[in-house]
């Protein structure tokens, strides 16, 4: 999965958009950005406020690990993905 987020600057509404692709594609990866790593699903992520953008970030980053929330996002339940976001992130 990769992440990429807008700067707040740049954002009118926040907004979280997930999309899965037919294809995986390669990123370089944000801890280490000379190595590249595939990945099937992006979450976009624009917020207004930079304390709560963080915030956010680091819980959806561990959210990320959840087996549950892998297997919601490869099913594509939109559903279960946003109850699983909503129950550990935050609304």
């Amino acid at each position: 999965v990769a992440l990429p987020h807008a700067h707040v600057k740049y954002t009118r509404r926040p907004v979280l958009f997930i999309g899965l692709l037919s294809e995986p594609i390669e990123f370089y990866k944000m801890d280490s950005p000379s190595e590249k790593v595939k990945v099937e699903a992006i979450i976009l992520l624009a917020l207004k406020d930079l304390d709560e953008s963080a915030s956010f970030l680091r819980k959806l980053t561990s959210l990320l690990s959840n087996k549950e929330f892998a297997v919601a996002i490869r099913e594509g339940n939109a559903v279960n993905v946003r109850s699983l976001i909503e129950k550990l992130c935050g609304s």
